[in-house]
């Protein structure tokens, strides 16, 4: 049996100015919350540009001190996983 990873299991790996935030579960909300992209963050201090989430284009967001909110979809993208894309200045 393998464990099955929630939308609160997130692994990064960037390239030049984008961040990619790969979110190993779907949430049941209309949002995912990535906490260590919170204003204040110790590490990450820069300015988000634009989100996209991978197969579904751009996406709407917000930058709280809780973490950095992307709207998703309505239609799950896939029963695995899902990436965010997050392009910085």
């Amino acid at each position: 049996m393998y464990k099955k990873f929630t939308e609160k299991e997130i692994r990064f790996t960037s390239k030049g100015n984008v961040i990619y935030a790969h979110v190993l579960g779907w949430p049941a909300a209309p949002s995912v919350t990535i906490k260590s992209l919170a204003t204040g963050s110790p590490i990450f201090d820069g300015t988000i540009n634009r989100i996209e989430i991978l197969g579904a284009g751009k996406a709407k967001y917000e930058r709280t001190a809780q973490g950095l909110v992307v709207q998703l979809p309505a239609k799950k993208l896939n029963p695995i996983s899902f990436t965010v894309k997050i392009t910085t200045l």
